[in-house]
């Protein structure tokens, strides 16, 4: 008992002293906080030709955004007056807008103003079923979620809290993996694979060597994290050898 034991605990371990190691080197996203949309690349202007969303007109130079003072990593907290919360906030404000707009931006902690001429292009409309005129700036947009920091002491509650999130997720998953194998089965037989199926350790394994690949060190550790637990999870159900 004791050596069949030994596995799941050397991966709940591991586990607890690599989300302890992300909690107290990158901290974890503060929920209380207020977020906003944040620009993380700029462009032209092309527009939609047709329903399919890869169908799009070519255009070259900066887009409005590059051209009004915008960059990588300015949070937007307001456009023409209305405040913004989210990526989808700032992208259907913008659809309505037209010409001269004033963006209120923070860039390296300071608040400023930026004159952005808003350009008209072409976008498919599902519910009208054609394409319609719509605003654009030529920006990509996450939504920025300021990070919470803690110590090596406040880090202990935290990494428990996380933890406990994160085993409640991952009985879940495992209680789920019963109703996904009809997909996973499709998939073997030809058809498109489901996102939410199963993966085997070839499959997260190979997911963990693309992150480091892009250079995001955060997930590949919280996968790891995440991977011992669900191992050590796995582990301690009541299969026979």
């Amino acid at each position: 008992v004791a050596v069949l034991f030994a596995g799941p605990a050397m991966n709940f371990l591991i586990g607890i002293v690599v989300f302890y190691g992300v909690v107290l080197f990158w901290g974890l996203p503060d929920n209380n906080a207020p977020t906003h949309p944040e620009i993380k690349q700029t462009s032209c202007v092309a527009a939609q030709k047709s329903a399919d969303p890869t169908d799009m007109a070519t255009c070259t130079g900066e887009g409005p955004a590059a051209l009004g003072g915008l960059r990588e990593g300015d949070q937007v907290l307001a456009v023409a007056g209305k405040q913004l919360s989210t990526s989808s906030d700032m992208v259907t404000a913008i659809r309505e807008l037209r010409g001269p707009q004033v963006f209120e931006i923070i860039r390296d902690g300071k608040q400023q103003s930026l004159l952005v001429n808003v350009a008209e292009t072409q976008r498919w409309d599902e519910k009208a079923g054609k394409l319609i005129s719509v605003g654009a700036v030529g920006a990509s947009m996450s939504t920025y979620v300021p990070q919470k920091h803690y110590n090596p002491l406040t880090a202990v509650p935290a990494t428990g809290n996380l933890i406990g999130t994160v085993a409640v997720e991952t009985v879940k998953a495992i209680g789920k993996i019963p109703t996904k194998v009809g997909a996973l089965w499709d998939s073997i037989t030809g058809s498109e694979r489901a996102m939410d199926t199963p993966m085997s350790i070839v499959g997260a394994s190979r997911m963990g060597g693309e992150t480091v690949e892009h250079d995001m060190w955060i997930m590949f550790w919280i996968l790891l994290a995440q991977l011992n637990f669900a191992l050590g999870a796995i582990n301690l159900l009541p299969l026979l050898p």
